[in-house]
């Protein structure tokens, strides 16, 4: 039977600092996570522990799917608030009066998306001390790894990414995030936008307690009345400009192939080896699932790379 865990409640006297992978994922990506645990089996010689986070309702589905006994189920509320979800009537009315749902906004909770957000950032709940890599469900690793491969001392890792060109969403999250911490206004020109996404678990109780300290509220409530924010930008601009640890590691290249339009996919495909070949730092590929290509479409190209059906 798959096993779950509630999170636990961190104390004066832990002392894990281990590493841990977490993924937040829902029923739609249900079949990409699938294919992620395929590759880490496949390639991971290492012996971290994979938490996935799914809603209460979608526990038992992927109780059934992930018949994997190093990959352990916890439920997204119990990380996240509960404001943060659909009230039940507003449930109700959406499933059986789409149209009438707007009425009811004000018990709609947040966008699934948020909700994941916040989930990473209280994967501190899970694990006192130590890095967290945040692997999204529509990730694959294609070559053998270990915790060295991801890390350096000790894991005490912030990727920062400084791009030829920054997008403007970019730009703004990393002035909001700098607004949100009431820190002066600085550079836009990088991100912290990563695949794997390395979170350290102390930094993240660090950065709880700050939010805290400065609007006088939890955590979550202040994340709650944000508009728009990215829990990568705020951790990153915490740790680099608020925090400053002595021992801060800057990491500024990606772990990933990011297929992220048709093309890069495409090409991709077309000859995989030679695109795995290109640069040896790196250790999976990324589908964006904003691509909406179902994971059944590449699948079979995938058997290639894994070395079985």
């Amino acid at each position: 039977m798959k096993k779950e865990i509630a999170p636990k409640r961190p104390g004066p006297h832990a002392s894990d600092s281990s590493l841990l992978f977490f993924t937040p994922s829902y029923r739609n990506d249900i079949d990409r996570l699938v294919l992620l645990r395929r590759s880490m089996r496949k390639f991971y010689r290492g012996s971290a522990q994979h938490v996935v986070a799914v809603p209460e309702s979608d526990l038992a589905l992927f109780r059934t799917a992930l018949r994997d006994d190093d990959c352990t189920l916890v439920s997204q509320q119990s990380l996240v608030d509960r404001r943060f979800f659909p009230t039940a009537l507003y449930s109700l009315v959406d499933r059986y009066a789409p149209g009438q749902a707007w009425r009811f906004a004000k018990h709609a909770g947040k966008g699934g998306w948020i909700i994941q957000q916040i989930a990473k950032l209280n994967a501190k709940s899970l694990q006192e001390r130590g890095p967290i890599l945040v692997l999204d469900s529509d990730l694959f690793f294609f070559r053998s790894f270990d915790d060295a491969d991801l890390l350096a001392d000790r894991g005490r890792v912030l990727v920062r990414i400084t791009p030829t060109t920054e997008s403007g969403r970019h730009r703004k999250h990393i002035a909001g995030a700098r607004k949100l911490l009431r820190l002066p206004e600085g550079s836009t020109e990088h991100h912290y936008m990563s695949c794997p996404a390395i979170l350290q678990a102390e930094w993240l109780h660090e950065l709880g307690r700050h939010l805290e300290q400065l609007h006088d509220k939890p955590w979550q409530d202040v994340l709650l009345a944000e508009e728009t924010m990215s829990e990568y930008s705020i951790y990153g601009v915490f740790v680099e400009e608020t925090l400053k640890p002595s021992d801060l590691v800057i990491h500024e290249r990606s772990f990933n192939h990011m297929l992220w339009d048709t093309h890069s996919y495409a090409r991709f495909f077309a000859d995989p080896q030679s695109v795995l070949t290109e640069d040896p730092s790196k250790v999976c590929v990324v589908v964006q699932s904003a691509l909406k290509v179902p994971a059944d479409e590449y699948t079979q190209a995938l058997e290639k790379i894994l070395g079985h059906p």
